[in-house]
């Protein structure tokens, strides 16, 4: 079985269907619950545990995320399909506690599955700009007994290729598999403040870089607007199974998979925009701080802008009892 490592993806999902509740479908005669029913409610940012979530988050991806991320609705994929697959995804991602999930209430209403990887290798090989003419030998050795998880997997790895060459001296990397919001609770900034909220977790853990794979039109607008680069991008025309394109007509419109890095360095991004040195700082004319232990020799005013987005966000996590 592949580990996430295998075949992560991601996506800003703008689908339709039933509500979930904690990963079990309401009945399609109940009243769905929308945006203006909870306006008032305050998003909740939890880490995730695995004891406590992994059925909602599988049980989600599953019945909704299935039928409706691009790629995965592109080659016709079932929950059955992939269930296998996102059971890996959801496994690896929970197995450490830096995945987050959105609460209004006690509705899960987006997650994002992040996995930190201390076992970075590094690449001097540049992936380039070519591709293979076919990738029907990996599909059909794929890790699943399964064509279309098969497709999704291998389409991913292409993307991934060599990304170590993007990374030079990397660590840690913190790796952002999934981003999901549900429908009915689009529009509010979710996937951008979830995205926020691990990069928040990235830098609180010290990692170097944060890689996501961006496979729908959202969450590539979501990585650009926060930053991001895109090093790689691998056009669904240039992807093909025993001469036929795999990825056809998505239905956002998207027309590749791009890898997507942000660099976070020690610095986290502040810039000083003030420094009072020591020797000018006195009192009766004598200097009031002088021989620091650390060695330092003034005070710097750190700035870090965060953007217009962030200031809404509640920057603590909360726990589910």
């Amino acid at each position: 079985m592949a580990s996430a490592t295998h075949g992560p993806f991601i996506a800003a999902s703008q689908i339709a269907g039933n509500i979930l509740d904690w990963g079990k479908p309401i009945s399609q005669h109940s009243p769905p619950t929308t945006a203006s029913d909870s306006e008032e409610d305050e998003i909740r940012f939890v880490i995730a545990d695995r004891h406590k979530h992994y059925e909602m988050i599988h049980s989600m991806m599953t019945q909704m995320f299935s039928f409706q991320e691009p790629i995965t609705r592109s080659v016709g994929a079932t929950p059955e399909d992939v269930t296998d697959f996102f059971h890996d995804l959801c496994s690896a991602s929970l197995n450490s506690p830096y995945s987050v999930l959105a609460f209004i209430g006690d509705k899960c209403v987006g997650m994002t599955l992040n996995y930190i990887n201390t076992n970075v290798k590094s690449d001097e090989s540049s992936p380039g700009l070519k591709f293979k003419s076919d990738f029907a030998e990996e599909i059909s050795n794929g890790p699943y007994n399964n064509l279309r998880a098969n497709r999704v997997c291998s389409f991913i790895e292409e993307v991934e290729r060599n990304y170590g060459y993007f990374i030079p001296k990397c660590k840690k990397l913190f790796k952002l598999d999934v981003i999901f919001v549900h429908p009915n609770f689009s529009g509010r900034g979710i996937g951008t403040k979830l995205t926020e909220k691990s990069i928040q977790v990235a830098r609180e853990n010290n990692c170097d870089y944060l890689m996501s794979v961006a496979s729908a039109k959202g969450s590539a607008h979501i990585f650009h607007k926060l930053g991001f680069t895109c090093v790689r991008e691998v056009p669904f025309l240039s992807f093909h199974e025993n001469g036929q394109q795999v990825f056809q007509d998505l239905h956002d419109g998207n027309t590749s998979g791009k890898l997507m890095i942000l660099k976070l360095g020690s610095s986290l991004g502040f810039t000083c925009v003030r420094e009072v040195p020591f020797l000018s700082f006195h009192e009766n004319g004598h200097q009031v701080f002088q021989d620091l232990h650390d060695g330092n020799t003034s005070g710097k005013l750190m700035i870090l802008k965060l953007g217009s987005s962030v200031s809404s966000t509640n920057s603590s996590f909360e726990n589910i009892a």
